[in-house]
């Protein structure tokens, strides 16, 4: 049943009986069901990231329920950013969450970020991920992803997907009701999958699933973002020492600023996050300068420099 990557959409969808399509993508518009068939079958999920568990006829693994506080702070999270757009709270999916929680153990096996595990019985899960170099609360992880309103920015002018937002449009999107969130033992990776899932493109989905937020959550978050601004100006100013300097690209600091945080966002590598704590704690000093989306990391403890070169 399985294709390579060169197939085409047409012949990975003939690959699957109709039985099968059907109950793999219930709930998934039949014209967004190629699509994702496709990228199911080839182990790429549908922001083109490796899906590891990806497959189509899954079981529920028959995991143990979440706890009920757990369950409702990831609720509330959530329903609290929908809120300002005036779509429907989430409710909680045992469903998701169990994919959620395979998903994130995948995390914290293989030390970064990864998608797979949206597969399930009720059809195709989106999904978001999170990583921190150490345990985070829940609401950090929704936090980050809505912040993606305005770091990069969504055009509500334009609707549509652009790069840098999906997390956000996932927590928000109209269509989704379900969700289950869950965290990997060492609680470093978060993982959420939603059902039925976002981010679908075909034309108008998106204008329709991601209404404005709300003319006055909107004043609130210019605000903040002024707020945070002066406030990055004057923490930059007190933790920096006489050598650091930031430009649009780089980044040279001895301690963990604001500015620091910023250029390390999104970075999925757990032992690269440890590695530039480990050297501010041992008084060091660590340059980030990114080029788009390749990044260089260059530690310095002393004498010893040590480079690392990836890109996300």
């Amino acid at each position: 049943m399985g294709t390579g990557a060169s197939a085409t959409l047409a012949e990975t969808a003939q690959s699957f009986s109709d039985d099968e399509l059907k109950a793999a993508f219930k709930g998934v518009p039949a014209a967004d069901r190629m699509r994702i068939a496709a990228a199911a079958v080839d182990g790429i999920d549908q922001y083109g990231a490796v899906a590891d568990g990806a497959g189509v006829g899954v079981e529920s693994p028959g995991l143990p329920e979440a706890p009920a506080d757990w369950i409702k702070e990831c609720l509330d999270c959530h329903n609290k950013f929908r809120a300002n757009h005036g779509v429907p709270a989430l409710e909680w999916s045992h469903e998701c969450y169990e994919f959620a929680l395979l998903q994130a153990e995948t995390c914290q096996a293989n030390g970064k970020i990864s998608h797979g595990n949206q597969q399930g019985p009720s059809g195709f899960h989106g999904q978001n991920t999170y990583g921190c170099s150490e345990p985070d609360p829940v609401c950090n992880a929704v936090q980050a992803w809505y912040n993606e309103i305005k770091d990069p920015g969504y055009d509500f002018k334009s609707p549509g997907p652009k790069p840098g937002v999906h997390h956000f449009t996932q927590v928000v999107w109209k269509g989704t009701t379900k969700v289950g969130m869950a965290k990997s033992k060492d609680g470093c990776f978060m993982v959420a999958n939603y059902f039925p899932g976002g981010n679908i493109t075909n034309e108008g989905y998106y204008k329709e699933n991601i209404p404005d937020p709300k003319a006055d959550m909107w004043a609130k978050l210019m605000a903040v973002e002024v707020v945070e601004s002066k406030l990055k100006a004057e923490v930059v100013d007190a933790s920096f020492d006489a050598t650091a300097e930031c430009s649009k690209s780089a980044v040279t600091a001895t301690s963990m600023t604001i500015e620091m945080e910023a250029a390390l966002r999104g970075c999925p590598f757990k032992d690269y996050l440890e590695d530039v704590h480990k050297a501010f704690k041992e008084k060091g000093k660590v340059t980030v300068d990114r080029q788009g989306n390749d990044v260089k990391i260059v530690i310095e403890i002393g004498d010893v420099i040590n480079e690392l070169n990836s890109s996300w």
